[in-house]
């Protein structure tokens, strides 16, 4: 809940943990799974990535995350609901 958030058009979730081969295997995830087109945007930081997630696709994602998350992580910066 606390590794992404709400940019103002659309969501950006923290993997720059993660390798490029597992964000590739996530995002294919996403969208067979949820029909969600997700991208990978490259941080400032060299081999560091991170996953966006465009503004059209966030009801989908809203209605697949809202009920498993802490009412404390609905606010604004993270899915801009509440």
């Amino acid at each position: 809940m606390n590794d992404g958030g709400f940019t103002g058009s659309g969501l950006k979730l923290h993997t720059d943990a993660f390798k490029i081969e597992d964000i590739n295997l996530l995002i294919g995830a996403l969208n067979k799974n949820f029909s969600i087109n997700a991208s990978i945007n490259k941080t400032s930081i060299n081999n560091q990535f991170t996953i966006y997630i465009s503004k059209k696709d966030l009801p989908v994602v809203i209605n697949l995350v809202k009920e498993h998350m802490h009412p404390s992580m609905l606010y604004l910066y993270k899915l801009n609901i509440d």
